[in-house]
């Protein structure tokens, strides 16, 4: 496959992702249903991403400090879910591997380890 073809079938895939999350967002905000978390249905616990979607919500509205204080992570889990999203993409684009392989562990390693220290921390803290 072409570097021409591989760049239009990832916008075609960014672009059906956008349309499934925007109709997500929108089922959201006119009943205010959303999915709930497997891990504190069954434990009761948090997991770290526990509180992401009303973060969107607040983050979307502009209002900064609820979002925060709904999970105060997401916005290092965002930038990291972009970042393995975007290296995996270039890569794709590149020789058409869509495989993610790290360009350095060690923020994959950091990122893991914070996270999981969150994890503890909001549960112990009950943040």
């Amino acid at each position: 496959m072409t570097k021409k073809k591989r760049i239009a079938k990832l916008a075609l895939s960014v672009l059906l992702t956008a349309c499934i999350l925007a109709v997500l967002l929108a089922v959201f905000v006119k009943t205010g249903i959303s999915w709930r978390c497997p891990f504190n249905l069954i434990t009761g616990l948090n997991c770290p991403g526990c509180g992401s979607t009303r973060a969107v919500m607040e983050y979307l509205k502009l209002n900064f400090a609820s979002a925060f204080r709904l999970n105060m992570m997401f916005p290092l889990e965002a930038a990291y879910i972009i970042y393995v999203l975007t290296v995996t993409a270039a890569r794709y684009v590149k020789n058409g591997s869509a495989v993610y392989a790290p360009p350095c562990k060690a923020v994959d390693i950091t990122v893991l380890i914070i996270i999981i220290l969150w994890w503890i921390v909001r549960n112990i803290l009950s943040v």
